[in-house]
C-alpha cells in the first residue's frame, strides 16, 4: 500500500510543530529579542533535524519515521521550554506550547493509525494536526518568531 506523501508532509509537519516556545524554571526572563533568536534557533536545528528522517514509502513506513520523529520533536519541545519568554508574550506561548504538545502527542495517534493501516484513522489525525499547525504558526507570528512561524 503506498503512502500518500501528504502524511509523510503531516508528521514532519507535526513534529516541526514542536518549535512552539514554553515556560521553564527560573526567575530571568530573556528579552524580546533574544528570546526570538534563541527559539528561531532551536525551531532551525529541529526542523533540519526531521527533515533528514527518510520519507515514507508505505504506511508502514510511516511507523518507522513516527519513531524516529518523536524523541527529535520532544527534545525541541524541551529545549525552547528551557527559555524564559518576556512575561508579555507568556499567554501566547503558554497557548502555542499546548498546540505543539498536542501536535507531538498526535504523532503517537498517527502512528497507532498506520500500525493498523488505517488509512482513514490516520488522515483524520493529520487533520487535526494540520488545524493545530495552522493556529501554532498564528500565534508563532503574533510573538514575533519567523523560522518557528515557517509552515513546515
Amino acid at each position: 500500500m503506498r503512502l500518500p506523501f501528504r502524511y509523510a508532509v503531516v508528521l514532519a509537519a507535526v513534529a516541526v510543530a514542536v518549535a512552539g516556545c514554553g515556560e521553564s524554571k527560573g526567575s530571568d526572563r530573556l528579552s524580546k529579542e533574544d528570546y526570538l533568536k534563541r527559539a528561531d534557533a532551536v525551531c532551525t536545528a529541529y526542523d533540519h533535524r526531521l527533515e533528514e528522517l527518510p520519507e515514507p514509502k508505505t504506511i508502514e513506513g510511516v511507523v518507522t519515521l513516527a519513531d524516529e520523529a518523536k524523541p527529535v520533536a520532544e527534545r525541541g519541545l524541551a529545549e525552547l521550554r528551557k527559555l524564559r519568554p518576556p512575561a508579555d508574550l507568556q499567554e501566547d506561548v503558554d497557548a502555542w506550547l499546548a498546540l505543539n504538545q498536542a501536535n507531538v502527542d498526535a504523532i503517537d495517534d498517527l502512528r497507532k493509525a498506520a500500525a493498523a493501516s488505517d488509512e482513514a484513522a490516520a488522515r483524520a489525525v493529520s487533520q487535526r494536526a494540520v488545524e493545530n499547525e495552522r493556529k501554532a504558526d498564528a500565534l508563532a507570528k503574533r510573538i514575533g518568531l519567523e523560522e518557528c512561524a515557517a509552515p513546515g
